[in-house]
């Protein structure tokens, strides 16, 4: 049976156990949740689907044309089948590949037309047969004779895909407002999704107290376990060691300020153009993919802030390591008020200062003295002062505490018990 990093072994149903990942971000795009649960799991020796949205239209916007082409004809051929159902075809093809923990089968759902930018049924009632066709003929049944099937799934849309029988158990992981995937259009179509998905599982995990108070008050009694995020400690602190500082951080002056994590909407551009203004001897860094091409102009405001685009997560470690200040500068609202940072104990495993708006998942590390907060920009500039002026040799020892309290190893291993629990399972 294969080990964990720590040493320690996968419980006796890494056997007889097949978790099936059900996730909104492509394996290969960023390291986030669903990702990292995938790998802890495998880690631990159970065998791991990853089941992928396939962000093609963002590669044509990139000039992956091919890539592009390959999977508009492929979603072409799967909603004709999903019409006109055609008797004999019985697989489809999916994606298999290999990372350092084992190895992970991928399946990349199709292209659609995503439903949450036209409020459309007909859409959605397309896009759900096309959806069911790659689970039935791709992912139901691929576990193994005798293998029981767990579902952790990240999205509300699901909700109108599955059915009860699908796995043996399912949960939903509830990690961002439902907000973050519909406009106002589509907001109550996709509380209905969730309200369905909710109907469906077993229970439900949550990464935020907001979430949780949520889920509670559809009243359900389904469990709700809170799962927050987490980080690989030991392995962010070998690899922000192995080596030097990269070369387009390290021409940069310091002080350097860093964010690193996608910039999308609940980035604080005002807040960052204030604050940059106010320290001109300081280089604010931004690393990580743009969720669209005008971020560009809103990150050129002032001379002192600099984007260095998206990187691998491997240098990940050690951007954050060059960095004299880590921050975290959302904008208030909906959604970040039910978010759980996993940047933030990134910045603590390496014991960073960090500076953040003060939302509600941040305010009891800020109470703690741990976290430099503020709700406005002239509390921000305060609390970046304080951090850069920090000299204390506690508390970066203290923030590696808090990191070491939120190790994948540990969380996951909560949700191997949850998922796998006696109790839980359905009759």
């Amino acid at each position: 049976m294969t080990t964990t990093p720590t040493g320690k072994r996968g419980s006796a149903d890494s056997r007889t156990t097949h978790f099936f990942i059900i996730a909104y971000t492509p394996y290969g795009f960023m390291h986030h949740r669903s990702q990292r649960i995938a790998d802890r799991l495998c880690a631990m020796g159970f065998p791991v689907t990853y089941v992928e949205f396939t962000y093609g239209f963002r590669a044509f916007l990139a000039g992956e044309n091919s890539h592009f082409l390959r999977e508009l004809l492929r979603s072409i051929g799967l909603h004709l089948r999903a019409c006109f159902p055609v008797r004999g075809v019985r697989s489809l093809r999916s994606n298999v590949r290999s990372h350092a923990a084992g190895t992970v089968r991928v399946v990349s759902l199709p292209l659609v037309i995503p439903t949450n930018r036209f409020n459309s049924s007909i859409l959605e009632r397309m896009n759900s047969r096309v959806y069911r066709l790659v689970l039935d003929r791709t992912v139901l049944g691929s576990a193994g004779s005798g293998m029981r099937t767990v579902a952790i799934i990240d999205h509300p849309l699901w909700g109108c895909v599955l059915r009860r029988g699908d796995f043996d158990s399912l949960f939903y992981d509830c990690i961002d407002d439902i907000s973050l995937y519909a406009r106002s259009a589509s907001l109550e179509r996709f509380g209905g999704y969730e309200q369905r998905l909710m109907n469906l599982s077993d229970g439900a995990f949550v990464t935020a107290q907001k979430l949780e108070d949520h889920l509670r008050s559809l009243n359900l009694g389904k469990p709700i376990i809170r799962i927050p995020n987490g980080v690989d400690v030991e392995w962010f602190r070998r690899r922000s060691g192995e080596e030097g500082c990269p070369k387009d951080l390290e021409q940069l002056p310091r002080p350097r300020v860093g964010y690193i994590g996608t910039i999308a909407d609940w980035i604080d551009f005002s807040l960052i153009e204030r604050t940059a203004r106010a320290f001109p001897e300081v280089s604010f860094v931004f690393i990580g993919p743009l969720d669209s091409s005008r971020r560009h102009r809103d990150l050129a405001s002032r001379p002192n802030i600099r984007w260095l685009g998206r990187k691998p997560y491997e240098s990940v470690p050690l951007y954050v390591q060059g960095c004299d200040v880590c921050w975290i500068p959302f904008a208030a609202g909906r959604i970040t008020e039910n978010t759980n940072p996993i940047k933030l104990f990134e910045y603590f495993s390496l014991g960073k200062p960090v500076v953040a708006t003060g939302l509600p998942e941040i305010l009891p590390f800020a109470a703690g003295g741990v976290v430099y907060a503020g709700t406005n920009a002239q509390e921000i500039c305060e609390a970046l002062r304080a951090a850069l002026a920090e000299q204390s040799a506690e508390l970066p020892a203290r923030r590696l505490s808090v990191a070491r309290d939120h190790s994948w190893d540990g969380l996951v291993q909560k949700i191997v018990d949850v998922t796998t629990s006696t109790e839980i399972r359905r009759a």
